[in-house]
């Protein structure tokens, strides 16, 4: 018989995963990658062995209330016992395929109020002890986030933000997010961009880290998207909830604001709607200084403890 872990005395603040693990495909639910979050905060690195899992129920869920409650974890509990993560590598020219389990062991208990249960040995080089290749998040942010699509490219662009550019074959950003055992699900890039990739960095953008995109064409088919992804300044307050971070690089124009530098000028001399063309000449003939003068110048109630983790510095 299993043995019941002992509940954690605090989540810790920050959830750490190597970049392998947050790379490969996975798919996950709202709620499923809700626990995934807060498992991943029982784990400190400077521990040497994975903790258990012990993760108050109403973390889990904190808008339904009444019987659904129960089943709906529930349920994601029993996905989650399910998950297995496929991890591909190279190394010259001999490919290496491994599949891991994430979840050993899962016990859902109303009576005490704790979700239990235990990592898979094996998953613990992905997430104990990371030295390098590695992604670390705030799970208050994480857990601010309402769908399971915005959690997945989270991940995802944090993996990426130190390069700060990330291009990728359509075909495995949708596996990424939507799993490698899912052929048929938002196979074209229109449907996926409208139903995956721009609702999930609307909610991103929500957080004020505005990661822009492009599509990456082969003739008039989309091979590819490359992403653009300013470094996140999201800052958590002193109860865990996030304050409004400021971006200060994006492709995207921040709206302007009345103490922008020219913004004074640019409300004293508006730019017309429209000119014909004999004004634009008269414009042109005018003296270098007198037309610069016409056109002003073009960014937790469960976790008492938020410890301070003091991690090598990450990598890629």
């Amino acid at each position: 018989m299993v043995p019941t872990p002992t509940p954690a005395a605090a989540l810790y603040p920050r959830a750490y995963q190597a970049n392998a693990l947050v790379r490969a495909p996975l798919k996950l639910t709202h709620v499923e990658a809700r626990i995934f979050a807060l498992a991943l905060g029982c784990i400190h690195q400077d521990q040497t062995e994975l903790p258990g899992i012990s993760i108050p129920l109403r973390r889990v869920l904190t808008q339904k209330k009444g019987g659904s409650v129960y089943e709906t974890i529930r349920d994601a509990c029993k996905s989650l016992m399910s998950k297995v993560v496929s991890i591909e590598s190279q190394k010259g020219n001999k490919k290496r395929f491994t599949a891991y389990s994430i979840i050993s062991y899962i016990d859902l208990n109303e009576g005490t109020g704790y979700l239990t249960g235990n990592f898979a040995p094996e998953i613990k080089p992905f997430l104990l002890q990371l030295a390098e290749q590695y992604t670390h998040v705030e799970i208050e942010t994480l857990l601010t986030l309402k769908s399971a699509h915005a959690h997945r490219l989270y991940w995802l662009l944090k993996s990426w933000d130190d390069v700060g550019l990330w291009e990728v074959d359509f075909d495995t950003l949708r596996k990424q997010v939507l799993g490698d055992d899912n052929d048929v699900t938002y196979t074209l890039f229109y449907d996926f961009k409208r139903y995956v990739l721009e609702p999930a960095l609307r909610e991103l953008h929500s957080l004020g880290w505005v990661v822009t995109y492009e599509p990456v064409k082969e003739g008039k088919k989309v091979k590819g998207i490359r992403f653009s992804i300013p470094k996140s300044q999201t800052r958590l307050s002193e109860d865990g909830q996030p304050l409004t971070p400021v971006t200060t690089t994006s492709k995207v124009r921040p709206p302007r604001k009345a103490d922008e530098p020219g913004a004074a000028h640019r409300a004293a001399h508006p730019a017309p709607a429209h000119r014909d063309p004999a004004a634009k000449a008269s414009d042109d003939r005018r003296p270098d200084s007198t037309r610069a003068g016409l056109h002003g110048r073009r960014r937790s109630a469960h976790c008492p403890a938020h410890e301070s983790q003091s991690p090598p510095p990450a990598g890629l």
